[in-house]
This record gives C-alpha cells, sequence and structure tokens, in this order.
C-alpha cells in the first residue's frame, strides 16, 4: 500500500477520537458535534479524491437522505430518540423530523 492512502487510513481511524476530544473541549451541540464527526473527513475525502464528489451526492440525494429521514421518523415516533431543539426549530419534517 502506498504511503497515501496509508495515511489516509490512519487519519480516518484517528479522527472519531479527536472528533470526541474536539466535542467535549467545545462543549458541542448535536449540530456541530455531526460536523465533527462526519463533515470534518467528508471534506477530507471530497479534497482527496475530487472525481467521487457527483457520484457520492447522486447516491445520497437518492438513498441515504430518504433512509435518514424514515429513520429518524420512526425513532422519533416510538421515543427511540427525541432532539427537543434544533437550529431550524419551529421547522420539522412531518412534524417529528429535525432538520
Amino acid at each position: 500500500m502506498e504511503m497515501r492512502k496509508k495515511l489516509l487510513l490512519v487519519f480516518l481511524l484517528l479522527w472519531p477520537i479527536a472528533a470526541v476530544g474536539f466535542s467535549f473541549l467545545l462543549r458541542a451541540n448535536t449540530l456541530i458535534s455531526t460536523l465533527l464527526f462526519f463533515g470534518i473527513p467528508a471534506l477530507y475525502l471530497s479534497y482527496s479524491n475530487p472525481c467521487c464528489i457527483r457520484m457520492v451526492s447522486v447516491f445520497s440525494l437518492i438513498f441515504s437522505i430518504p433512509f435518514a429521514v424514515m429513520l429518524d421518523y420512526v425513532m422519533e415516533i416510538t421515543q427511540g430518540w427525541y432532539i427537543a431543539t434544533s437550529v431550524f426549530d419551529p421547522y420539522r419534517i412531518f412534524g417529528y423530523v429535525t432538520i
């Protein structure tokens, strides 16, 4: 395996540990924690593989976003989780799912 791929793998494996530390250090809310855990690696992967951005965006629009909304709806209806406040508060999808 070439050196660049090894560094990428190390970053992706160690980033969640760093994100936990940053979350506690910043006393991050749900939005900031989500950006730390998923946004930073997504930006890094997008920067290192710009040819994949279009393909991943299409997949997200078609499959990931609708699945996430359905999962969140079911979890909030069954009270598996509930996010009381959001940056986008009074707006909720189907009256339950936070944006």
